[in-house]
């Protein structure tokens, strides 16, 4: 019996569109805009800077808890009521911050900031497509992208805020957004099962390459190895490891003789390199699948490391441009992580299997700052850093194509051992 149409206008694209917006704040300002505080933060309170950094750990640890369990809450709650409670929590929070000044209050908030965001922030994205589009990977890597445009947009407009009218002006700016883009987006348009709104979800047009719609793994309807699924964990615990470098380039830059005007363009081309690396996968892998695009990107990304320690204020402009835009890949996870969680689990097996593995990548990126930020303070350089974010890519690249391999593998095994699979 059919219990849902097609309409001809298919919500599913407001949702996306929805998604765009609301990422472009979520993403740009709240996920890449906390740094910006913390020096006139320690200024203004006499603070240590290495004390009020642990917030950032305090508040992605916290987030982490609760993106665990997005699989198991979004599905049996009405999302849209429930986002805007968690939202409204959210504001509070950030308007929290300015009226403390102790370190323990700071940690609290903080920590009830981080519960808000793995439920508004960390997750939601690949979450709530996945459940509209039956092949959502370019739409998944599209709104990543605008999170990363968002990033090169606002972060600016933050840091004038603080440097003209203080840092806590810029945390009620910050209150405002949320109230003003990501509240009202989330009351109006989010919802988790298309069904509640009486559609299917959106078929892509055309074809689909098995790889992205479904893997064989899921459709065979047996779950993923185990090994598949360490795997898979690691890959998105060394993929935080890799993508640390973010908070520290602008440090780096100024450490090898760059100017301050230099300095400036340089990380609006890294921002760029970050938004063009997490588009690029996705618009791809519908036509190309995941494996070759993985491996030329991966060693990209390390070449641009390793290159990067090399370079000097005197080194080729084009080649140093080149080289900031490929670093930029560091932070392309954010996108990359749900590709190859709905690559190796499927549709059914994602909502349960992606939350767990963000969480581990939150894991990651709370203690990036302290392991790049401790290199740096033993070796008095970036380089250390550098040649672990190549590393880190090369330990991808091999993590990626053996998870592939057992794909493959399991596709022989059940098609009774006579398929040569490339």
């Amino acid at each position: 019996m059919e219990t849902a149409h097609q309409p001809k206008f298919h919500r599913a694209w407001l949702v996306f569109g929805g998604m765009c917006v609301y990422y472009f704040v979520a993403y740009g300002l709240l996920y890449s805009g906390f740094g910006l505080f913390l020096t006139p933060m320690s200024e203004d309170l006499g603070i240590p800077y290495v004390q009020l950094s642990i917030t950032t750990t305090v508040r992605v640890l916290a987030g982490m808890v609760t993106t665990a369990f997005i699989g198991v809450i979004f599905p049996r709650v009405r999302l849209r009521r429930f986002l805007g409670l968690v939202l409204l929590g959210l504001a509070v929070t950030i308007l929290l911050v300015p009226v403390s000044s102790r370190m323990w209050q700071f940690l609290l908030v903080f920590a009830a900031m981080g519960l808000f965001c793995g439920l508004t922030l960390y997750g939601i994205v690949p979450m709530i497509l996945n459940q509209w589009f039956q092949a959502p990977a370019a739409l998944i890597t599209i709104a990543s992208a605008c999170g990363s445009a968002g990033g090169i947009i606002l972060c600016p407009m933050l840091s004038q805020t603080i440097s003209h009218w203080g840092w806590r002006t810029g945390y009620y700016m910050m209150a405002a957004l949320v109230l003003a883009v990501m509240l009202p987006i989330a009351l109006l348009l989010f919802d988790f099962n298309p069904h509640a709104q009486g559609v299917k979800a959106l078929a892509n047009r055309g074809k689909q390459p098995a790889a992205v719609t479904e893997s064989e793994l899921a459709r065979s309807g047996k779950p993923a190895p185990r090994s598949v699924y360490i795997l898979c964990a690691l890959f998105f615990l060394v993929g935080a490891l890799a993508g640390g470098m973010y908070i520290h380039i602008s440090s780096a830059l100024y450490s090898k003789g760059f100017a301050a005007i230099q300095v400036s363009l340089l990380v609006s081309c890294f921002q760029a390199g970050s938004t063009l690396l997490q588009f690029i996968p996705g618009m791809l892998s519908t036509r190309l699948g995941l494996r070759p695009i993985l491996a030329v990107i991966l060693p990209l990304t390390a070449l641009g490391a390793v290159v990067f320690i090399f370079l000097t204020p005197h080194s080729p402009f084009v080649i140093t441009l080149l080289m900031v835009l490929l670093m930029g890949g560091g932070r392309m996870f954010t996108a990359l992580n749900s590709l190859l969680a709905r690559y190796l689990f499927g549709h059914d097996g994602f909502h349960q299997a992606y939350p767990r593995l963000q969480s581990i990548y939150l894991i990651g990126t709370a203690f990036t700052s302290v392991i790049y930020g401790g290199i740096y303070s033993a070796t008095g350089s970036y380089d250390g850093t550098l040649w672990l974010m190549a590393g880190c890519m090369a330990a991808l690249l091999l993590m990626t194509q053996i998870m592939f391999h057992l794909v493959d593998h399991r596709k022989i095994i059940e098609s009774g051992g006579t398929k040569n699979v490339i």
